[in-house]
């Protein structure tokens, strides 16, 4: 008897429970997925897959697709700039075939994407299958998989960070603040060759994937190549052929796109300095991400950070690239 009444006490409080984490987590909605000025930015920007159905379900006006370098960027500086709505659903490490299923999502509402095309991406041999048809499976059971999210344990937790961090009346950006003020360290000879073993089977992805973006995207669209530690980049250049494959690739787009084309790729002030990445060298620092959108959004791009690539220059500034990464020397 004691057994059972003990059963129907666990059960009811279970039952309690899980409507008031379901109402804790919708009503907080610390990632903003309802409202991004409301959340932190270190979790609006820190996405799963089915927190990037949630954003698509929301039908923002734009969408940030790419890599994890896209976690120090936050969608509503360019709200800010478009006033438009905007959301960030960057898959870490991911290849190019998950980002252009997203993209295919986005356009079929008619919505527009900012299309990260990093080297990393386009390796042909980084397809990450498995994990795109999870990405399927679970928008195929969406409504099962948010309700799971929402009466989760992580969710919750956040949701509680979330509330500790407004009590504690934490600037929204208090994140992104830390992680700029953060003090890197230079990159080594042995940091760059572990991050380099990712690139050891590095094949571009064929023009005829790369056609399949192009067919989709239109004026309103913007594909952007990130800044890289300048390092990375001699690294690209030395190695498996890996640069003349990533430009030719870029000249493939931007020679067939109706899309803006922006790059911050190379040899410039950003990229030199390791101050403005993280240890590694690997992601620059959310400065860095609002630097790349004052300059593709209003126009305050440096002197040689940020150009707009067309099919008139794209060849030339490529060519100028590539010459002053063979000519710079590891800076002391």
């Amino acid at each position: 008897m004691k057994e059972k009444r003990a059963i129907k006490i666990w059960a009811s409080i279970v039952v309690l429970l899980i409507p008031l984490v379901l109402s804790i987590n919708y009503f907080t909605d610390p990632y903003g997925i309802r409202n991004i000025e409301a959340a932190f930015v270190n979790n609006v920007t820190k996405n799963n897959h089915i927190r990037i159905l949630n954003k698509l379900k929301v039908r923002s006006d734009y969408y940030l697709l790419g890599t994890s370098r896209l976690r120090r960027i936050d969608p509503l500086d360019i709200q800010r700039h478009l006033d438009k709505s905007v959301h960030n659903i960057n898959i870490e490490g991911s290849s190019f075939y998950e980002n252009l299923f997203l993209a295919e999502e986005v356009k079929a509402m008619k919505k527009n994407v900012i299309f990260g095309f990093d080297a990393l991406t386009l390796n042909s041999n980084r397809k990450q299958i498995q994990r795109l048809n999870e990405l399927i499976g679970i928008k195929k059971n969406y409504i099962y998989k948010n309700l799971l999210q929402y009466s989760s344990t992580q969710m919750l937790h956040d949701s509680l960070s979330h509330m500790a961090y407004k009590f504690l009346d934490k600037d929204r950006d208090y994140f992104f603040k830390k992680e700029d003020t953060f003090k890197a360290v230079k990159v080594t000879p042995s940091m760059l060759n572990e991050r380099g073993k990712i690139y050891l089977d590095y094949e571009i992805i064929p023009n005829k994937d790369i056609e399949k973006l192009v067919r989709i995207l239109d004026k309103g669209d913007v594909v952007v190549v990130y800044p890289l530690y300048y390092l990375y980049s001699k690294y690209f250049q030395e190695h498996k052929n890996i640069e003349v494959k990533y430009f030719n690739a870029i000249k493939y787009l931007v020679n067939n796109t109706s899309s803006k084309v922006y790059i911050f790729y190379g040899v410039n002030n950003i990229t030199i300095d390791h101050n403005n990445f993280d240890k590694g060298g690997w992601h620059f620092k959310p400065k860095v991400g609002r630097a790349v959108f004052e300059c593709i959004l209003k126009m305050k791009c440096s002197d040689d950070f940020g150009t707009l690539l067309t099919v008139n220059n794209v060849e030339m500034h490529l060519n100028k690239l590539s010459y002053d990464i063979k000519n710079i020397t590891m800076i002391k």
